[in-house]
């Protein structure tokens, strides 16, 4: 086949693509995990008996999601493709009193009609990047690497092929509502915003951002452009919201933001989370604002490039907030592009890795043996009790909480790193001085642009 830099573009995206699929499918077909992918037929199965996304077994995310479930649903019950669900094993119950999983495993075929969708997403996330980069640097192979980071990388490969969360959708949404707004299509960057808001609420923080991002698009004419963009997000959101609003449920649409508030004052450890998202979340309000009118003053080609830096701090901040390996694939994707639009990518590059791979390491410390449930359940592979063995032993048998603790501060520490070089860029030419201690600190790490 040659060296790797005489291969042409196309035939590098096209292995790229290719093998990262493979991955994905071998992933989804022999792996699952038995939270969140064994609640999605769950829910479907709520739909499908009469009741809405939010009916009796609850979906616990924004509407879009339980709306996607439902349309998969339909597919599934016109094609006949899917006999099962998922099915309850009475050998799975010691599992509930480790790691409070129902003795549910979802069917190989649910699974992968689920997963496979996810999957080719994933893929095309990666190709999205490679888009972005190139148009925004001119540079094939920076471009090549973007794609072949983010469908490589070990957490957004666990994330949809393993726990079948839906994040790369969010990360292509919000990715084309900027693309959008970058060609002046206000209207169709509002209606693919709000669609990212409900899908999972993170993109929302990037709502001044992207208003000022329109007026670099668009000059003077930036506020029809913004009314345009409103009417879009507007659309949408009561469209996706009229059914709860009938049924007296528009509170359920936001218990994916609720429910992960902390607000316990009772002990140390509660108080001190509590404060923490309280000043996190101060920090988030003055990066919107402070992010919103750097790219306001930004000529259209400059914030071409700024806006996926500044989208990414402000997602990745959002991220945090709620500290959870999960949201990784959500901030993965604007470091990567940091990375590579980046003369120096040293620090960027520390953040890509320590996020990329301990947020995978803490996934899978705490799933366990638990991963293997297809195996036990329908492949024949592991019988039973040695599965709940191994799965219990596992989680009782080694300190798992001080394990997932370690990493999680790790990957965090990562993030924390990322927050801080995007911001730095965005605060560090505004004074020599400050500029010059930005520059002690960055030295070691590199920096977006000279």
């Amino acid at each position: 086949m040659g060296r790797w830099s005489e291969i042409p573009v196309k035939q590098k995206l096209a292995l790229i693509a290719i093998l990262a699929l493979a991955i994905r499918f071998s992933c989804t077909v022999s792996v699952t995990h038995m939270g969140d992918t064994s609640a999605w037929p769950r829910i479907m199965a709520s739909v499908e008996s009469g009741n809405d996304i939010y009916g009796v077994m609850g979906n616990y995310y924004t509407p879009v999601w339980g709306y996607l479930l439902s349309f998969l649903d339909m597919l599934i019950q016109a094609v006949g493709a899917v006999p099962l669900f998922g099915d309850y094993f009475e050998g799975l119950l010691p599992l509930e009193g480790v790691r409070s999983y129902r003795p549910f495993v979802i069917s190989p075929e649910m699974n992968m009609a689920i997963k496979f969708p996810l999957d080719v997403i994933d893929v095309a996330v990666g190709w999205m990047l490679y888009r972005i980069v190139l148009s925004r640097t001119g540079d094939a192979s920076r471009a090549v690497r973007a794609m072949a980071f983010w469908c490589f990388c070990p957490i957004t490969i666990y994330m949809s092929s393993v726990q079948g969360q839906f994040d790369c959708i969010s990360t292509a949404l919000i990715l084309g509502c900027i693309a959008l707004a970058g060609r002046n299509r206000p209207l169709l960057a509002g209606i693919v915003f709000g669609f990212a808001v409900w899908l999972k609420v993170f993109p929302a923080v990037c709502v001044l951002l992207l208003v000022a991002y329109l007026r670099s698009v668009r000059g003077r004419e930036w506020a029809g452009g913004a009314v345009s963009a409103a009417i879009g997000a507007a659309a949408v959101s009561a469209v996706l919201l009229l059914p709860q609003i009938m049924n007296g449920q528009i509170d359920d649409a936001f218990v994916f933001l609720t429910d992960r508030q902390e607000t316990d004052f009772s002990s140390l450890y509660g108080a001190a989370t509590s404060l923490r998202q309280a000043l996190v979340g101060l920090l988030l309000l003055a990066l919107m604002v402070l992010t919103a009118r750097r790219i306001w003053h930004m000529d259209k080609d400059e914030a071409g490039t700024a806006v996926y830096l500044y989208a990414g701090l402000l997602i990745a901040v959002a991220a945090i907030l709620n500290r959870g390996y999960q949201y990784a694939p959500s901030v993965i994707g604007f470091i990567i592009l940091c990375m590579e639009m980046a003369p120096d990518r040293r620090g960027y590059s520390v953040s890509y890795w320590g996020l990329g791979l301990f947020s995978f390491f803490e996934a899978s410390v705490h799933a366990g043996f638990t991963l293997l449930c297809l195996s036990c359940a329908y492949y024949g592979l592991i019988d039973c009790d040695t599965f709940t063995s191994l799965s219990v032993s596992f989680a009782e048998g080694l300190p798992v909480h001080l394990i997932e603790g370690v990493l999680a501060l790790i990957w965090s520490a990562a993030v924390w790193l990322f927050i801080a070089l995007a911001a730095f860029d965005l605060l560090g030419r505004r004074d020599t001085r400050f500029s010059m201690l930005v520059e002690r600190f960055r030295a070691p790490f590199g920096r977006v642009s000279e």
